[in-house]
């Protein structure tokens, strides 16, 4: 799975899942960490990357119809350290497979998922 990561997402779950053997970029390594959100989701798919962000904007399936994206995921948690959060998102990974994500929403809170389509 390739992945585009929104200058939000924490530098805590960009490393987890590069340890993890994810392939990942993150908005600043591309010199766009200030571009507005239509931008960033336009260049996820142009790269035919997984988009994953902490903005929940990106969840408005009428601004960000998830059929038109290659995945776009949305990570919420409450917790400062991530182990919930980083738990669920590696469980969840274990089980699918980036053709699975096309087209999809996908909501990870601490131990929650919940998939849109």
């Amino acid at each position: 799975m390739k992945f585009l990561s929104d200058h939000c997402v924490s530098m805590r779950t960009v490393t987890f899942l590069r340890s993890n053997g994810f392939s990942i970029t993150t908005l600043k390594e591309l010199g766009k960490q200030k571009v507005p959100d239509p931008q960033v989701i336009k260049l996820a798919q142009s790269r035919k990357e997984i988009l994953i962000t902490e903005d929940t904007d990106f969840g408005n399936i009428l601004n960000y119809p998830p059929e038109q994206y290659h995945g776009i995921i949305v990570l919420s948690t409450k917790s400062r350290k991530r182990v919930s959060l980083h738990k669920t998102l590696f469980d969840f990974f274990q089980k699918k497979s980036p053709g699975d994500l096309i087209g999809k929403l996908i909501i990870i809170e601490d131990a929650v998922v919940r998939i849109r389509t």
